[in-house]
């Protein structure tokens, strides 16, 4: 297959999802939740009558909770701790229920971020035994952090608390720290490429089949556009996974509900971060 062919298919694979969608995790929430199927005209109902309870199995991943949290605002307002606590260096603030309806962060939000160490660390997303999930809005040119903390009480999920705090302050803070300057600095991220890059895209009739090539830089400038990499702010969800490497990080792009997935690999190399691979 020809670099051409490959890119003509990467931005296949990203038109698919962006217009089509394959609502990998939103469709199972979606048959949780049959009796919402309605027309999007009877959204603004919802704010008025309140949704029927969801089936409790909505709280036995996280993800089905999140996406139903985020997409539902009856069902979202029914799931916070109100007044909610907010904790800031200069103080705590409380958040009423009415003021958090004036909030739209939650709905605005194209797709999500995990930043994990190994592969096998982001098994902890099907963990149904976790009871403490923070989702962090990282906003990679002011250098603040907003953490909202999820904690399963009574066998749901309810949102806790606010924490903000400085990127620096964050497992993953060196590495953020990095991450902000690559997609701000175009010199930077050419000179933290490690050239030649390896692209692997995967056959959506056969997930066991991969193709591998290997791109130089031109490649990546050409390719840079259609790929999903925020540069203003990061929502990275922090499902307890280990986060203790200071040499290798995978960042994971998710789409809400319309099955755009895309791995980033980052290295280390003589102290320096380094884009290593890209997978779909």
């Amino acid at each position: 297959m020809s670099k051409a062919n490959l890119f003509l298919s990467l931005a296949a694979v990203l038109m698919f999802c962006s217009c089509l969608g394959s609502g990998r995790k939103i469709a199972d929430v979606e048959e949780l939740h049959a009796q919402d199927s309605i027309d999007s005209a009877s959204d603004t109902l919802h704010l008025i009558v309140e949704d029927p309870e969801p089936p409790q199995a909505v709280d036995e991943l996280f993800d089905d909770f999140f996406f139903t949290f985020v997409s539902k605002p009856s069902f979202q307002l029914s799931r916070i701790s109100f007044p909610l606590q907010c904790n800031k260096q200069e103080g705590q603030e409380e958040i009423s229920r009415e003021e958090w309806q004036q909030f739209s962060r939650f709905s605005t939000q194209d797709f999500f971020s995990v930043i994990y160490d190994a592969d096998e660390d982001i098994r902890v997303q099907k963990d149904t035994s976790i009871n403490c999930v923070s989702v962090e809005w990282i906003y990679l040119q002011d250098d603040y952090v907003e953490a909202y903390t999820f904690r399963r009480f009574q066998s749901k999920w309810i949102l806790k608390d606010i924490n903000v705090s400085h990127i620096s302050d964050l497992p993953n803070g060196d590495f953020l720290k990095f991450y902000a300057h690559f997609v701000s600095d175009s010199t930077a991220q050419v000179e933290a490429i490690k050239v030649p890059l390896k692209l692997t895209l995967t056959d959506d009739a056969d997930e066991d089949y991969q193709h591998d090539t290997l791109l130089n830089l031109s490649d990546w400038m050409e390719m840079r556009p259609e790929l999903p990499i925020p540069t203003q702010a990061l929502v990275n969800i922090d499902y307890g996974q280990p986060n203790e490497s200071n040499w290798h990080k995978n960042l994971l792009m998710e789409g809400v509900g319309n099955g755009l997935l895309i791995k980033f690999r980052f290295r280390k190399e003589y102290g320096e971060w380094k884009l290593f691979g890209i997978e779909n």
